[in-house]
């Protein structure tokens, strides 16, 4: 979706954008894109991403990522630093943003000393909250895990026996994942 000057999207219920694959906001100089007062049951009320995967390229290696950002300027190679355009969430049902993954909008050359890319912490896009107080991107921001860590020992168990699995989601950012995980439980022969 071309954004070429403002584009506002407000009170919807579910999420107000739903991307797939390749789908992006292709944001012009002087635009405005603004989700305000969304709603949605589960993580994504304003913006909802299921992006492609980078399966076969590390965290530490994403400066040649397959897949583009969601988000794109029209100056191709301009950093995110200097976009002139924005991007605002208004009070939206927590988190605002829901993406599978956001390591398609990281760049090589990304500061990570802290164990993270500033992954839409960037100057151009803005949380509020609903009374126009600045939220934050850990608040609104919700993804996929990377990865799950589990005791092996804790699936070792008849058929029909109820157990009780502990594991630790390891996500890509300060972003939080959702609360549960699905999973199919297949045999696995040794």
């Amino acid at each position: 979706m071309e954004i070429n000057d403002n584009v506002r999207f407000e009170k919807n219920t579910g999420a107000a954008v739903s991307m797939y694959g390749n789908s992006k906001f292709a944001l012009k100089e002087n635009s405005s894109l603004v989700f305000q007062e969304n709603t949605c049951s589960v993580p994504g009320g304003a913006l909802y991403v299921s992006a492609p995967s980078i399966r076969f390229a590390s965290i530490r290696a994403n400066a040649r990522n397959t897949h583009k950002c969601f988000f794109v300027y029209e100056k191709p190679g301009v950093s995110y630093n200097d976009w002139n355009t924005k991007v605002e969430f208004r009070g939206n049902g927590a988190p605002a943003v829901f993406a599978t993954t956001l390591m398609n909008c990281a760049v090589g050359s990304e500061e990570r000393s802290d164990g993270h890319n500033r992954i839409l912490e960037w100057p151009f896009v803005k949380f509020f909250y609903k009374n126009g107080s600045m939220s934050n991107v850990t608040r609104e921001v919700s993804t996929d895990p990377v990865h799950i860590t589990y005791r092996k020992t804790d699936w070792d168990v008849s058929p029909g026996q109820v157990s009780i699995i502990y594991d630790t989601l390891l996500r890509y950012g300060p972003y939080h994942p959702p609360r549960s995980v699905n999973c199919d439980v297949e045999t696995v022969l040794e």
